[in-house]
């Protein structure tokens, strides 16, 4: 859902007539899948050395404290390298291509890094949690939703809120909280390349993927897993097309018609409408 630039505030609706715009037809668009194959966990795999070297990467303060309250900025991260090198290699198993993160231009190509559950929304936890307002088994549950069963990343971002969980001090808890949104943004099971227009203007709310199930479309696993016990306004809820009649989803690519879900994705996508 965010993305390597600031969110505009449009609320421009892609329709399947607009997907030209990228190069793929509304049928290809809709092969796109959240669960991994064989190449994308061997993608993952390759990434693992460079998830293990914490002390390389420089953490930005993104949350503060004053007067006994936690707060954060208006201000995400950067994308860690790891996340980087995952989301092209995802895209290169997709659409049969062979970029690299440093010759891929996303501008060209009319792609962002898109979060499924947006940056916004996983501050937000962090603080909560920070300021005594949501349980440790709570955040634990929700912060551990933004992985799959694949995500090499996730034993890094464990410790590090392990490290928050144990924290005593004042600075001890800012260290290890603004180290623990770094990796969180990056989840790699959180983010994929997504269509940069319809990413823009979903902003803060809940960007899922869908994939052909018969006549009908289906949330993928991964954002089945994300929705399936997330509990009412504990995000920004699904973003919505003006007349609210369809999900906007970058990774998709169009707008999916609420009406044209299976009956499981549609009391899903229900639940999360607010």
């Amino acid at each position: 859902m965010n993305y390597n630039k600031e969110k505009t505030a449009k609320n421009k609706q892609i329709s399947a007539a607009n997907i030209g715009k990228s190069g793929q037809d509304i049928a290809a668009v809709f092969q796109f899948k959240d669960n991994r194959s064989e190449a994308i966990k061997q993608a993952k795999l390759k990434a693992k050395m460079e998830v293990n070297v914490p002390s390389t990467v420089p953490i930005q303060r993104k949350i503060h404290y004053k007067s006994g309250t936690y707060s954060s900025d208006s201000n995400r991260p950067g994308w860690r390298k790891f996340l980087k090198n995952y989301v092209v290699n995802e895209y290169n198993v997709k659409h049969a291509t062979s970029y690299t993160s440093t010759n891929i231009n996303l501008s060209t190509l009319h792609l962002d890094r898109c979060h499924r559950i947006s940056f916004h929304d996983i501050q937000a936890w962090v603080i909560k949690y920070l300021n005594g307002n949501m349980s440790k088994a709570v955040f634990t549950e929700r912060t551990d939703r933004l992985y799959d069963g694949s995500s090499t990343d996730k034993p890094l971002m464990v410790a590090e809120r392990t490290r928050l969980f144990k924290a005593r001090t004042k600075a001890k808890k800012l260290s290890s909280s603004r180290a623990l949104l770094s990796l969180l943004n990056s989840a790699t099971g959180n983010v994929s390349l997504g269509n940069d227009s319809i990413n823009r203007s979903i902003g803060m709310q809940l960007d899922v993927n869908f994939k052909t199930n018969g006549s009908k479309q289906a949330l993928t696993p991964n954002s089945r897993r994300m929705l399936s016990k997330m509990p009412k306004k504990s995000t920004s809820g699904i973003a919505l097309t003006p007349g609210r009649t369809s999900v906007k989803s970058s990774h998709v690519g169009a707008s999916v018609s609420i009406s044209n879900t299976t009956p499981k994705t549609k009391r899903l996508i229900k639940k999360h409408i607010y």
